[in-house]
């Protein structure tokens, strides 16, 4: 039980990073690059957006191993922590 508890902490910040990234970055990148073509184009500039590709697919296994990293301690503590105790009723 005191296993389970751990790994479901675990599982949830690593789900929840992960529907942040795959939501935030294409976004991130889409807005950008908007942003960007309309402030080029007011002010004269080249509106061509380079993408770093090498960058962009290095913020995946950087954000899991912060979300790891983050995660490390609180599940540490769910993993030995008496559920059932806590769950009585007074």
């Amino acid at each position: 039980m005191p296993r389970q508890s751990a790994t479901s902490v675990v599982v949830m910040a690593l789900a929840t990073t992960l529907a942040g990234l795959i939501v935030a970055l294409p976004a991130g990148v889409l807005v950008g690059a908007f942003i960007w073509r309309r402030v080029a184009e007011r002010s004269a500039l080249i509106g061509h957006v380079h993408y770093p590709w090498i960058a962009l697919a290095s913020v995946l296994p950087f954000g899991i191993a912060i979300a790891l990293a983050l995660v490390a301690l609180p599940a540490r503590r769910a993993g030995r922590d008496r559920i059932l105790y806590n769950l009585r009723p007074e």
